[in-house]
């Protein structure tokens, strides 16, 4: 999840037009974090350099975002931006008790179904209705499991598990 105690929201794709726009992915939804965004200006990473600008103008555009930074003037300095990942502090990404929770927080928790241990969140995906859990079990088998709060019975922290209630034939009987 973080490096250097930063979140990774997204990446610079590519420019766009002539005027130094760029095109941002956004890899998670959450609107708060707009107005903090337009608020605190954009922090970009590429390696160990890293890049802070002020946000003059922000459109959504496909999945994200398209941008116009402060001092990036036309598409040659924009095209230097390609590839640059889009960081915020991993403090803001910390769930208070009785919040919904961020997904990396969750990151290497065990899963399991019932009294039967499923395997360790090793990353996440989407579907187009709900965030999806990927978890390894010990032999190498991969499970993408729906994160859907009727499923889930449990979650420890202390004891880094999350206990579900899955339908039959989501992971394999041993």
């Amino acid at each position: 999840m973080t490096q250097n105690s930063f979140f990774t929201l997204g990446y610079i794709k590519h420019a766009h037009g002539i005027r130094g726009e760029v095109f941002v992915s956004f890899l998670i939804n959450d609107e708060n974090l707009l107005d903090l965004v337009f608020e605190n200006g954009i922090t970009l990473r590429k390696g160990t350099v890293q890049k802070h600008y002020a946000i003059e103008e922000m459109k959504p555009h496909k999945d994200g975002f398209i941008l116009s930074l402060e001092g990036i003037l036309d598409r040659n300095k924009a095209e230097l931006l390609k590839g640059f990942e889009w960081i915020y502090p991993g403090d803001y990404f910390t769930s208070a008790p009785g919040e919904n929770i961020y997904l990396h927080e969750i990151l290497g928790f065990e899963v399991w179904d019932k009294n039967k241990r499923v395997g360790i969140i090793k990353s996440f995906g989407s579907s187009k209705f709900q965030d999806l859990l990927m978890v390894e079990d010990e032999l190498g088998i991969k499970y993408d499991i729906p994160l859907v709060k009727n499923f889930i019975k449990d979650i420890n922290f202390v004891e880094k598990k999350i206990v579900m209630d899955l339908p039959s034939g989501m992971t394999h009987e041993v």
